[in-house]
């Protein structure tokens, strides 16, 4: 055997099991392949629980700061002070956030695969946006209100 004949059949042999792939190419005109099957679209989700866990959470804590100036000021100055169905309502509140939680957290990991992955980069973006900034609307949503029924109850 000569050496190009060698050359001839490696090059035969890696043609043959490595076929040439021009989905893989992708250019930056061209849109984005779309992912195989039995793979989930990691933007989508991400942009989804994102913005569940940013409206859950803020009509959540939204709910209790509305009330709770209302139903404290008559109560007392603890909670413990309430009615148990007003505390049984706070502590489910203050529960579900975890739940929400999970969700902004999930958000962020599956915008950062989606990311990694360059699926649907502006889904995966607002995904980690939203589910980043999930816990501060938490916060706003929860202090405007009590400082704005608090100051009109006093």
């Amino acid at each position: 055997m000569t050496r190009g004949s060698v050359l001839r059949s490696v090059a035969a042999m890696n043609s043959a099991a490595f076929p040439a792939e021009t989905d893989d190419i992708v250019l930056s005109s061209e849109r984005m392949p779309v992912p195989p099957p039995g793979r989930w679209p990691a933007g989508r989700v991400a942009l989804t629980l994102g913005l569940i866990a940013a409206i859950g959470g803020v009509l959540t804590v939204g709910y209790v700061a509305v009330t709770i100036g209302f139903v404290q000021l008559p109560a007392g100055r603890l909670l413990t002070d309430t009615p148990a169905i007003y505390q049984g309502t706070v502590y489910g509140a203050a529960a579900s956030l975890l739940v929400w939680a999970a969700a902004a957290v999930t958000a962020v990991v599956a915008g950062l695969v989606g990311l990694v992955r360059r699926e649907r980069r502006g889904e995966a973006l607002t995904g980690v946006v939203a589910g980043f900034s999930a816990p501060v609307l938490w916060a706003v949503a929860f202090l405007v209100p009590v400082l704005v029924t608090s100051g009109a109850l006093l």
